[in-house]
């Protein structure tokens, strides 16, 4: 478990809460020597202490700034990200679906928007039970590259899919 970072790592940047449960996102952490690498650390709270409980790393090795946009709803949390390339280049920004069995968090999926292209901006994220919805800030819409989009995705079974993209008319 990575230790709670210090200067410049941007810990607690970006906080989501539910019940127990507190994510902190640190989204410029350095990792394995690997600048802006990105955490997000899990408190939960005993009693009346809050202790941290694990953090939640990328296993994506060419992802950056883990930890941009969170959310938390029961068991299951949501994490955006930015993605790089093998040239270094950003690439498609998804968001990871993590959740608890027990006091144990693991990745479920990754999410992918059906239309997602190079820049999109899929990095703003919120979850609401079986329901997440993702954010395309910079998403190609009627010829305009800030155009913007949002995409629905539920949860069935344990699967995540693409339920609807939503756009502005």
């Amino acid at each position: 478990m990575a230790n709670i970072p210090t200067a410049n790592a941007g810990f607690g940047e970006r906080v989501a809460v539910d019940g127990d449960t507190i994510l902190v996102g640190s989204p410029y952490v350095q990792l394995d020597g690997y600048p802006y690498a990105g955490a997000v650390y899990v408190f939960r709270r005993l009693g009346n202490a809050w202790s941290l409980q694990q953090t939640l790393v990328s296993g994506d090795p060419l992802v950056s700034q883990f930890g941009y946009s969170l959310s938390l709803s029961g068991e299951t949390a949501v994490i955006s990200a930015h993605a790089v390339n093998a040239l270094g280049n950003s690439d498609f920004e998804r968001p990871y679906v993590f959740v608890r069995s027990g006091t144990v968090w693991s990745e479920q999926q990754r999410l992918r928007p059906s239309d997602a292209t190079v820049y999109d901006g899929t990095t703003n994220v919120s979850i609401a039970g079986d329901r997440i919805i993702v954010g395309a800030v910079l998403h190609e819409h009627l010829g305009h590259r800030w155009g913007g989009g949002a995409y629905v995705f539920t949860r069935n079974a344990g699967v995540w899919s693409e339920e609807q993209e939503l756009r502005r008319r």
